[in-house]
Protein backbone atom coordinates (compact mmCIF):
# COMPACT_ATOMS: atom_id res chain seq x y z
CA UNK A 1 0.00 0.00 0.00
CA UNK A 2 1.10 3.52 -0.76
CA UNK A 3 -0.58 6.55 0.83
CA UNK A 4 -0.45 10.04 -0.67
CA UNK A 5 -0.84 13.26 1.31
CA UNK A 6 1.30 15.76 -0.60
CA UNK A 7 -0.83 18.41 -2.27
CA UNK A 8 -3.98 17.41 -0.37
CA UNK A 9 -5.26 19.89 2.23
CA UNK A 10 -5.24 18.57 5.79
CA UNK A 11 -8.69 17.62 7.08
CA UNK A 12 -10.19 17.92 3.59
CA UNK A 13 -12.13 14.69 4.19
CA UNK A 14 -11.86 13.10 0.71
CA UNK A 15 -14.94 11.02 -0.11
CA UNK A 16 -15.91 9.72 -3.54
CA UNK A 17 -13.22 8.93 -6.11
CA UNK A 18 -13.35 7.89 -9.75
CA UNK A 19 -11.06 7.33 -12.71
CA UNK A 20 -11.28 10.27 -15.09
CA UNK A 21 -11.20 10.25 -18.89
CA UNK A 22 -7.74 11.83 -18.72
CA UNK A 23 -6.16 8.82 -17.00
CA UNK A 24 -6.04 10.50 -13.59
CA UNK A 25 -8.09 9.92 -10.45
CA UNK A 26 -10.59 12.56 -9.36
CA UNK A 27 -11.99 12.85 -5.84
CA UNK A 28 -14.38 15.01 -3.82
CA UNK A 29 -13.03 16.91 -0.81
CA UNK A 30 -16.05 17.22 1.43
CA UNK A 31 -14.60 19.54 4.08
CA UNK A 32 -12.43 21.64 1.77
CA UNK A 33 -15.10 22.48 -0.82
CA UNK A 34 -12.81 21.24 -3.54
CA UNK A 35 -12.35 18.63 -6.21
CA UNK A 36 -8.98 16.92 -6.25
CA UNK A 37 -7.06 15.29 -9.07
CA UNK A 38 -4.23 12.85 -8.47
CA UNK A 39 -2.03 11.24 -11.09
CA UNK A 40 -1.21 7.53 -10.86
CA UNK A 41 2.24 8.61 -9.63
CA UNK A 42 0.67 10.54 -6.74
CA UNK A 43 0.86 14.20 -7.84
CA UNK A 44 -2.24 15.94 -6.47
CA UNK A 45 -3.92 19.15 -7.60
CA UNK A 46 -6.92 20.74 -5.89
CA UNK A 47 -9.57 22.85 -7.62
CA UNK A 48 -11.70 25.26 -5.60
CA UNK A 49 -12.52 28.05 -8.07
CA UNK A 50 -16.19 27.99 -9.00
CA UNK A 51 -17.27 25.81 -6.06
CA UNK A 52 -19.60 27.57 -3.61
CA UNK A 53 -18.45 27.80 -0.01
CA UNK A 54 -20.21 25.16 2.08
CA UNK A 55 -20.91 22.96 -0.97
CA UNK A 56 -19.38 19.88 0.65
CA UNK A 57 -18.67 17.83 -2.50
CA UNK A 58 -19.45 14.19 -1.81
CA UNK A 59 -20.02 11.80 -4.73
CA UNK A 60 -18.24 12.00 -8.08
CA UNK A 61 -18.44 10.15 -11.39
CA UNK A 62 -17.14 10.39 -14.93
CA UNK A 63 -19.79 11.68 -17.32
CA UNK A 64 -20.48 10.64 -20.91
CA UNK A 65 -19.42 14.14 -22.02
CA UNK A 66 -15.79 13.74 -20.95
CA UNK A 67 -16.25 15.78 -17.77
CA UNK A 68 -16.46 14.83 -14.10
CA UNK A 69 -19.77 15.32 -12.29
CA UNK A 70 -20.15 15.64 -8.53
CA UNK A 71 -22.76 16.20 -5.85
CA UNK A 72 -22.78 19.21 -3.55
CA UNK A 73 -24.48 17.99 -0.41
CA UNK A 74 -24.34 21.32 1.39
CA UNK A 75 -25.75 23.58 -1.33
CA UNK A 76 -28.26 21.30 -3.08
CA UNK A 77 -26.38 21.44 -6.36
CA UNK A 78 -24.70 19.26 -8.94
CA UNK A 79 -21.28 20.30 -10.13
CA UNK A 80 -19.44 19.65 -13.37
CA UNK A 81 -15.68 20.01 -13.71
CA UNK A 82 -13.69 19.71 -16.90
CA UNK A 83 -10.36 17.91 -16.89
CA UNK A 84 -8.82 21.40 -17.11
CA UNK A 85 -10.47 22.31 -13.79
CA UNK A 86 -13.30 24.59 -14.97
CA UNK A 87 -16.35 24.21 -12.68
CA UNK A 88 -20.04 24.80 -13.42
CA UNK A 89 -22.71 24.41 -10.75
CA UNK A 90 -26.35 23.53 -11.44
CA UNK A 91 -29.13 24.26 -8.93
CA UNK A 92 -32.24 24.78 -11.08
CA UNK A 93 -34.78 22.01 -10.59
CA UNK A 94 -33.13 20.63 -7.45
CA UNK A 95 -35.07 20.78 -4.18
CA UNK A 96 -33.34 23.11 -1.72
CA UNK A 97 -33.32 20.46 1.01
CA UNK A 98 -32.25 17.60 -1.25
CA UNK A 99 -28.71 17.00 0.02
CA UNK A 100 -27.43 15.31 -3.17
CA UNK A 101 -25.26 12.43 -2.06
CA UNK A 102 -23.98 9.96 -4.68
CA UNK A 103 -23.99 10.17 -8.46
CA UNK A 104 -23.50 7.79 -11.38
CA UNK A 105 -23.56 7.87 -15.17
CA UNK A 106 -26.78 6.28 -16.39
CA UNK A 107 -27.27 4.01 -19.42
CA UNK A 108 -29.32 6.78 -21.06
CA UNK A 109 -26.48 9.30 -21.30
CA UNK A 110 -27.64 11.28 -18.27
CA UNK A 111 -26.31 11.52 -14.72
CA UNK A 112 -28.36 10.05 -11.88
CA UNK A 113 -28.00 11.04 -8.24
CA UNK A 114 -29.56 10.34 -4.87
CA UNK A 115 -31.18 13.03 -2.75
CA UNK A 116 -30.79 11.91 0.85
CA UNK A 117 -32.65 14.88 2.32
CA UNK A 118 -35.51 14.97 -0.20
CA UNK A 119 -36.20 11.24 -0.40
CA UNK A 120 -35.75 11.31 -4.15
CA UNK A 121 -33.61 10.28 -7.09
CA UNK A 122 -32.56 13.00 -9.49
CA UNK A 123 -31.54 12.93 -13.13
CA UNK A 124 -29.48 15.65 -14.78
CA UNK A 125 -28.68 15.89 -18.47
CA UNK A 126 -25.23 16.93 -19.63
CA UNK A 127 -26.84 20.29 -20.48
CA UNK A 128 -27.85 20.72 -16.83
CA UNK A 129 -31.59 20.02 -17.01
CA UNK A 130 -32.80 18.31 -13.83
CA UNK A 131 -35.75 16.00 -13.16
CA UNK A 132 -36.54 14.67 -9.70
CA UNK A 133 -38.40 11.40 -9.01
CA UNK A 134 -40.14 10.80 -5.68
CA UNK A 135 -43.14 8.60 -6.54
CA UNK A 136 -42.80 5.06 -5.18
CA UNK A 137 -39.93 5.79 -2.81
CA UNK A 138 -40.59 4.83 0.81
CA UNK A 139 -40.83 7.79 3.20
CA UNK A 140 -37.63 8.56 5.11
CA UNK A 141 -35.71 5.93 3.13
CA UNK A 142 -32.65 8.20 2.74
CA UNK A 143 -31.47 7.26 -0.77
CA UNK A 144 -27.68 6.93 -0.66
CA UNK A 145 -25.47 4.87 -2.98
CA UNK A 146 -26.39 4.63 -6.66
CA UNK A 147 -25.10 2.69 -9.67
CA UNK A 148 -26.13 1.56 -13.16
CA UNK A 149 -27.23 -2.08 -13.19
CA UNK A 150 -26.63 -4.77 -15.82
CA UNK A 151 -30.36 -4.70 -16.61
CA UNK A 152 -30.28 -1.14 -17.95
CA UNK A 153 -31.90 0.33 -14.85
CA UNK A 154 -30.37 2.50 -12.16
CA UNK A 155 -30.11 0.93 -8.69
CA UNK A 156 -29.85 2.74 -5.39
CA UNK A 157 -29.53 1.93 -1.70
CA UNK A 158 -32.05 3.19 0.85
CA UNK A 159 -30.19 3.59 4.11
CA UNK A 160 -33.16 4.64 6.21
CA UNK A 161 -35.51 1.81 5.22
CA UNK A 162 -33.06 -1.09 4.80
CA UNK A 163 -33.98 -1.55 1.16
CA UNK A 164 -32.52 -1.51 -2.33
CA UNK A 165 -34.54 -0.14 -5.25
CA UNK A 166 -34.25 0.21 -9.02
CA UNK A 167 -35.50 3.03 -11.20
CA UNK A 168 -36.02 2.88 -14.93
CA UNK A 169 -34.78 5.60 -17.23
CA UNK A 170 -38.19 5.91 -18.91
CA UNK A 171 -39.65 8.54 -16.62
CA UNK A 172 -42.34 8.66 -13.94
CA UNK A 173 -45.28 6.37 -13.38
CA UNK A 174 -43.67 3.02 -12.60
CA UNK A 175 -40.12 4.09 -12.02
CA UNK A 176 -39.35 2.76 -8.56
CA UNK A 177 -40.05 -0.88 -7.76
CA UNK A 178 -38.84 -1.35 -4.20
CA UNK A 179 -36.44 -4.25 -3.92
CA UNK A 180 -37.44 -5.37 -0.42
CA UNK A 181 -34.75 -6.96 1.68
CA UNK A 182 -36.66 -9.64 3.55
CA UNK A 183 -34.29 -10.67 6.31
CA UNK A 184 -32.30 -7.51 6.98
CA UNK A 185 -32.04 -7.11 10.73
CA UNK A 186 -32.74 -3.75 12.33
CA UNK A 187 -29.03 -3.40 12.98
CA UNK A 188 -28.48 -3.61 9.25
CA UNK A 189 -27.05 -7.15 9.12
CA UNK A 190 -28.13 -8.78 5.87
CA UNK A 191 -29.16 -12.37 6.38
CA UNK A 192 -30.97 -12.98 3.13
CA UNK A 193 -33.01 -10.94 0.71
CA UNK A 194 -35.21 -11.21 -2.33
CA UNK A 195 -35.70 -8.76 -5.17
CA UNK A 196 -39.20 -7.98 -6.40
CA UNK A 197 -39.30 -7.73 -10.18
CA UNK A 198 -42.85 -6.38 -10.55
CA UNK A 199 -41.76 -3.53 -12.80
CA UNK A 200 -39.91 -5.81 -15.17
CA UNK A 201 -43.00 -8.03 -15.44
CA UNK A 202 -45.19 -5.01 -16.13
CA UNK A 203 -42.77 -3.71 -18.71
CA UNK A 204 -42.55 -7.13 -20.39
CA UNK A 205 -46.33 -7.39 -20.54
CA UNK A 206 -46.59 -3.88 -21.92
CA UNK A 207 -43.93 -4.53 -24.55
CA UNK A 208 -45.62 -7.79 -25.58
CA UNK A 209 -48.94 -6.04 -25.92
CA UNK A 210 -47.37 -3.42 -28.12
CA UNK A 211 -46.00 -5.97 -30.58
Amino acid sequence: MTEFTSGITANSAPEGIVTGPDGNLWFAEHSHDAIGRITPSGVATEFTTGITAGAHPTGITAGPDGNLWFTEEGTAAIGRITTAGVVTEFTSGINSSSQPFRITAGPDGNLWFTEAGHNAVGMITTAGVVTEFTSGITASSIPSGIVTGPDGNVWFAQQGSNQVASITTGGPGEQVPEAAWAGIAAAGVALMFGVLWGLRRRRSARDSAAV
